[in-house]
């Protein structure tokens, strides 16, 4: 059991530290939309009038980042506890083995759901292989993509969340109500 924390505690820093990249990648997509955003306001409500030159990039860019986004730090929400959460039922049971047993069957919802999308995002990218985007003609998988990053990165972290549970490091619920109520 000793060995198996060791891991669960090594494993568990690798996983802070690639969350570090992976907000700071997407603090770098969030600046990228804002400024091709801000920049076709500008270019539509004040250039327009001196410039005449089609962008229309800029939209479908924004669209691309924000999509990466969510899927890229969506594990990130759920180790931190921001994410959106329903936490009537889990108030209610009052044991400890009712709120492990509550934990369990969320999270198996959860790897379902993960599993499922990360499946089938193969299936959407295959028949989009082909796809070019309109403006930017990006490829179908840069495009589709983020959902299989995204499910494999929650997949990852669920399967480390439960190493910790095994192991007696990780609480149920333990970064419940940690982000902002």
């Amino acid at each position: 059991m000793q060995k198996l924390k060791k891991t669960y505690l090594f494993l568990d820093k690798c996983e802070d530290r690639v969350y570090k990249v992976l907000e700071a990648i997407g603090t770098v997509l969030l600046m990228l939309a804002f400024l091709a955003i801000g920049f076709q306001v500008i270019y539509r409500y004040i250039l327009a009038q001196y410039v005449q030159v089609s962008i229309v990039f800029t939209e479908e860019f924004a669209r691309y980042c924000l999509i990466w986004i969510v899927y890229l730090l969506l594990p990130v929400s759920v180790k931190e506890g921001t994410e959106s959460s329903v936490t009537f039922l889990h108030d209610r049971v009052k044991s400890k083995a009712g709120k492990v047993a509550f934990y369990i069957v969320i999270r198996l919802v959860c790897i379902t759901v993960a599993v499922v999308g990360y499946k089938y995002s193969f299936s959407v990218i295959q028949t989009n292989w082909l796809y070019r985007s309109p403006t930017m003609q990006l490829p179908g998988v840069y495009i589709y993509g983020s959902v299989t990053v995204g499910m494999l990165l929650i997949l990852i972290h669920y399967a480390l969340e439960m190493l910790g549970l095994i192991c007696g490091e990780y609480q149920p619920f333990s970064n419940q109500s940690t982000g902002v109520e």
